[in-house]
Formats: structure tokens, C-alpha cells, sequence
């Protein structure tokens, strides 16, 4: 497994440039990561999966960013965080993605019944480009990258791991809480990403 989680203390007076993103940490108890594990024929695909408490729900990609660019930006985001309570999220059934012949990861689309994720990530983004960020425009479409396909895949593997997913009945109860907002950054290794909270804002936390 891959993407780890650290928390050495929370703090942005560092040096130097990182690569950083915003998200929201996903609890590895929600039913449909449980379900996931417990499969022994879902764990034996060709696949590397995420540790869970790695599993994030990403808001903003920032890219490699100066220290104290993303301590100057940071303010803003809280007051954000602070404008919302935390959000009640699911999470549907894993496919692959992107669609198609050549898929990249397995991913859960997030239901957002309340239309709030989207909000804090419009507001999040409009704070972040008056802050000097060029986001990604693309419309977005909040998902939980569960694992990487580990090429090369063989012919037909693709469709036979869409079809091992397909296969499973997925338990309903895959509803979590969104309580925070959290700045991480993102260290590449050979065996997958480890993440390091810089920095964290409860949803709906007093000013």
C-alpha cells in the first residue's frame, strides 16, 4: 500500500518549495473502504492500493509552492472552513478511471447531497486565485482515489477488474463527516505518495 499520512505538528513557517494540496481526510471506517479490504479477490488485482489513512478528497491541487506563499493563502482558506459545518458526504460504488480502454486508478464518486462540498470548493478556489494560484477550471467532480492499476495491464484486464467491482454489492452505509479542511503536502517515492498535514481548519470551528 501506498500514501501515508503524517502529522510530525501541524505548522507552515518552513523553507524551501513543497507540493502541496488542499482535501479532506476520509475516515478508514466508512463501510465501502471496509468492504474493499475485506475482499481477498479485490486485494489480489493488479492493483496498488492506497493506505487507508491515506484516502483523501482533494478540493484544490496547488503544485509545487513556496513556504510562504502557502502561509500567506493559508488565512483565507480558514475563514472559509469557518463559514461551513461539516459536511455530510457518501461514498458510491468504486469504478475505474478514467473511463474507457485506458484506465488509471480506482476511484469512488462523493455524493454531496447538500451541494455544501461544492460550495466550500468554489469558495476555497476563489480565494486561492486572489491569492496568486492558476487552478485547474475544469468542472469539478469530487472522488476518492482508492488505488492505482500497476501497468502494464494484460489484454482484457482492465474489463475484468471493471467487472470484479461491478460484481460486488457495495453496503449503503458509506456516509462519512467532512469536519475539516486540510492542507497537505506531497512527497513522490518509488512505492507511491506520503502526505504531511501543514495545516488543518475545522468546518464551522469559532473565529
Amino acid at each position: 500500500m501506498a500514501a501515508a499520512v503524517e502529522r510530525p505538528g501541524l505548522e507552515l513557517s518552513g523553507t524551501g518549495v513543497v507540493r502541496a494540496f488542499l482535501a479532506v481526510l476520509v475516515p478508514s471506517a466508512v463501510a465501502t473502504l471496509e468492504a474493499l479490504r475485506s475482499d481477498a479477490d479485490l486485494q489480489a488485482l493488479p492493483v496498488r492500493w492506497q493506505a487507508p489513512e491515506g484516502l483523501h478528497l482533494t478540493l484544490a491541487f496547488l503544485g509545487e509552492t513556496p513556504h510562504r506563499q502557502l502561509a500567506a493563502a493559508w488565512p483565507a482558506v480558514a475563514s472559509v472552513a469557518r463559514e461551513h459545518r461539516p459536511i455530510p458526504l457518501t461514498l458510491l460504488q468504486p469504478e475505474l478511471f478514467p473511463p474507457g480502454r485506458h484506465p488509471i486508478v480506482i476511484a469512488a464518486a462523493v455524493q454531496d447531497a447538500r451541494g455544501a462540498l461544492q460550495a466550500v470548493h468554489t469558495q476555497v478556489t476563489e480565494a486561492l486565485r486572489e491569492a496568486g494560484y492558476a487552478l485547474d477550471e475544469r468542472q469539478y467532480h469530487p472522488h476518492v482515489s482508492l488505488g492505482r492499476l500497476r501497468p502494464p495491464l494484460l489484454r482484457g484486464q482492465a474489463a475484468a477488474i471493471a467487472a470484479a467491482l461491478h460484481a460486488r454489492q457495495w453496503p449503503g452505509a458509506g456516509g462519512f463527516p467532512a469536519p475539516a479542511i486540510c492542507l497537505l503536502r506531497s512527497d513522490l517515492f518509488p512505492d507511491g505518495a506520503r502526505y504531511t498535514v501543514l495545516a488543518e481548519a475545522a468546518l464551522g470551528a469559532p473565529r
